[in-house]
């Protein structure tokens, strides 16, 4: 009936974890139709088989490739894509949490109505996590109809049309592959609501998740946020050189306090010293985008000089 596939990569505990969440959902709903959960793992740090320690070494539903290369999210879905006997695909990710009956809701339409292809769920940041809770606050909660591949039934046969994930990305990816189906097939939006836990735990980790976002981004052709970055610094640059240290430090400080406040989502509420942290790692954020942007076109420049 459903394959469930999960790309994963040196995510240890998460994992577990994740597949804990998974299999007692779907036993504690009333979905009572055939599934299974396929993980195409490439870890390195030894902890690929952490599952077997677990009561769930016995779960025959679970099928765990393992790939000695580093293999990015797209290629391990296409693996997984490949490796499923089911027709309807799911996918999610590793740190989510779903509501009840997230698998019901998700798959409905689908095994009710053959016209429809597609079914996007609504997904959710978890506030269970202090830094999610900031993260959300500062980028903003999930649309409503927003797609997401951590989130989607899908049937087997727009992967047959010829619709893959790009093996090379690390990042966006997902949001090729969006762009290239959307409009293409029948698609609906559903209440099956699932929970995102899994952003960058400290300034460090958010400096190197988008600059590696943001490099991926540009290689892919997504490019306006690159060159954004880019006016933000000579702009930055500007207000140095023709203002004096202290004005020109005030009035930088005062332009990310203002875009902070302008895209924050009030609905996460954070306390005054959250504000500052929040603040600190909206410049972690825009420093990894730059960093990225720059590697990215360098690289890109070179390559067609």
């Amino acid at each position: 009936m459903v394959s469930i596939i999960i790309p994963s990569y040196n995510e240890g505990k998460a994992l577990l974890e994740t597949l804990q969440n998974l299999v007692e959902n779907i036993r504690n709903s009333s979905f009572d139709g055939e599934y299974e959960i396929i993980v195409i793992d490439s870890s390195d740090d030894g902890k690929a088989d952490i599952r077997y320690f677990s009561h769930l070494k016995d779960n025959n539903r679970i099928k765990i490739i393992h790939r000695k290369l580093r293999t990015f999210p797209g290629e391990a879905r296409n693996i997984g894509v490949k490796n499923a006997k089911y027709d309807i695909i799911v996918f999610t990710d590793v740190g989510f949490k779903f509501e009840k009956d997230w698998l019901v809701k998700l798959i409905k339409p689908l095994l009710t109505d053959c016209s429809i292809d597609i079914a996007w769920g609504i997904t959710k940041t978890s506030t269970e996590n202090k830094m999610d809770r900031l993260f959300a606050h500062l980028i903003g909660g999930r649309e409503k109809t927003r797609r997401i591949i951590p989130n989607v039934a899908i049937r087997k046969k727009v992967f047959l049309d010829g619709h893959w994930f790009k093996n090379d990305l690390r990042a966006v990816e997902d949001t090729r592959f969006i762009h290239e189906i959307k409009g293409n097939y029948n698609e609906v939006f559903v209440e099956a609501i699932n929970y995102y836990s899994g952003h960058p735990q400290n300034l460090v980790e958010a400096f190197k998740k988008w600059s590696a976002y943001s490099y991926y981004s540009y290689m892919a052709g997504y490019r306006r946020k690159a060159y954004l970055s880019i006016f933000q610094l000579v702009f930055y640059l500007l207000l140095i050189i023709l203002l004096s240290n202290r004005l020109a430090l005030f009035l930088i400080v005062l332009l990310q306090f203002l875009r902070v406040v302008l895209k924050s989502d009030k609905n996460y509420k954070v306390n005054v010293l959250e504000k500052i942290y929040v603040l600190i790692l909206s410049f972690a954020i825009d420093i990894g985008r730059l960093q990225g942007s720059l590697k990215a076109i360098i690289k890109y420049r070179f390559k067609w000089s």
